[in-house]
């Protein structure tokens, strides 16, 4: 069971790594920071690294959630702020969405797509069980420390079977842009490799509940 809560964690990461590894332009690229890393793992739920942020700038305040992964592949968000963006500090009560237990999100919850919508925080994350089916939940919050998920959940689900994203949607990023949520993420399809078939696919919504791919 550990090693499949790893291998979804793993996939996490080889998506973000992936998209880090592209080269930044000659000129105009970023530099990355002297001080880096800004923001690490400890201990306990988070002793086996932190990756996947999402972060915004609300106010004059840089807020981050992130996922943290404790030693047995359990996966779950935290949250810190900055006022220099270099220089963060955690919630005192992290994490700040935990998985359910005996639900579909029981093993992982991770890789948060955070934006304030209004006065709320809205919140979409990739949750998976012991089997390790990949799907998209939703979360809000009004102070974006204490999240309620919604009853829809997952709100974005598997494929069928031989689609492109039949053994998982993973990684949600998700902008409003006028009344319309739109979300890109990752599809994983079954093949012969250990990650399987990974693609880009996108969905628009309404409510940030009933999505349409």
């Amino acid at each position: 069971m550990k090693s499949l809560r790893v291998l979804l964690a793993s996939i996490v990461v080889f998506v973000l790594l992936a998209v880090l590894a592209v080269p930044a332009f000659a000129s105009g690229g970023f530099v990355k920071a002297p001080t880096n890393p800004v923001v690490t793992g400890v201990s306990g739920w988070e002793s086996g690294g932190v990756q996947s942020p999402s972060v915004i700038l609300d106010g004059f305040i840089y807020k981050m959630w992130y996922s943290g992964t404790d030693a047995n592949g359990f996966t779950r968000i935290g949250y810190a702020t900055s006022t220099d963006s270099v220089t963060w500090s955690k919630y005192a009560g992290n994490p700040v969405l935990d998985v359910t237990a005996s639900a579909w999100d029981s093993n992982i919850v991770g890789a948060p797509s955070v934006i304030k919508d209004g006065a709320t925080y809205k919140m979409w994350y990739t949750g998976a069980n012991a089997g390790v089916i990949g799907r998209i939940g939703y979360a809000t919050s009004p102070d974006g420390i204490t999240w309620t998920k919604s009853l829809s959940n997952p709100v974005l689900n598997v494929g069928g079977a031989g689609s492109w994203d039949e053994i998982g949607v993973l990684t949600p990023s998700v902008v409003k842009e006028g009344s319309m949520y739109k979300m890109w993420y990752t599809g994983r399809q079954n093949d012969s490799s250990t990650l399987g078939l990974l693609s880009i696919g996108y969905a628009t919504s309404s409510d940030g509940i009933n999505w349409t791919p």
